[in-house]
């Protein structure tokens, strides 16, 4: 009897899933919305620096914070020194990492049984030596991660990612309105970036 509780008690556990971002949880409204609909599924950590922004919280997930103003390289070390650490203590059954400088390095040393590099932009430079040279950067760091996930089709082709081992993951969105509306007039507001 004692074994068969033990075991459906193994079965209840949540599988662990660790998020690698560096900017400050919740600024990016992607990784926000994975967590806000898989935090009953899976057991999440968030892993972060703590830039001064206003701390937002999820409750079930646990968001490690960083320092953040102790100097660029001290502050990378310690980032990718305590981030592979965790993730050789905590056994997590997945690490997603949203593409930034140099995360190659999780790729190769973190351990997690499953690895998803996720790329939400390409380089956006108007010189295109520059956004070229820093296109294959970024596909550099894809050498190191078993699975990919990307906004589009477009940015997968530009960056030359394998087909086989990328998943289109587009942005989405709340319903806001399920009330059929009238397109008569349009009007549009972009949220980006322009240079």
């Amino acid at each position: 009897m004692l074994v068969l509780r033990t075991r459906l008690m193994a079965k209840s556990i949540k599988p662990k899933l660790l998020f690698v971002y560096p900017n400050q949880f919740g600024y990016l409204t992607d990784t926000y919305k994975y967590c806000e609909h898989l935090q009953d599924s899976y057991d999440i950590n968030y892993i972060c620096f703590d830039q001064g922004l206003e701390r937002l919280v999820l409750p079930k997930v646990n968001v490690i914070y960083l320092p953040y103003n102790i100097g660029k390289v001290r502050r990378l070390l310690h980032f990718y020194a305590f981030l592979i650490q965790l993730s050789r203590k905590e056994k997590f059954e997945i690490l997603f990492t949203v593409q930034f400088k140099f995360c190659f390095i999780i790729g190769l040393f973190a351990r997690a049984r499953v690895k998803i590099l996720d790329y939400r932009s390409g380089d956006l430079s108007s010189d295109i030596f520059k956004r070229s040279l820093n296109n294959i950067l970024l596909r550099f760091d894809a050498l190191f991660f078993p699975h990919i996930s990307v906004i589009s089709e477009g940015l997968r082709d530009i960056l030359r990612l394998n087909k086989g081992q990328t998943l289109i993951l587009p942005l989405g969105a709340d319903v806001i309105s399920d009330q059929l509306h009238s397109f008569d007039r349009l009007d549009l507001l972009y949220v980006g970036t322009l240079s």
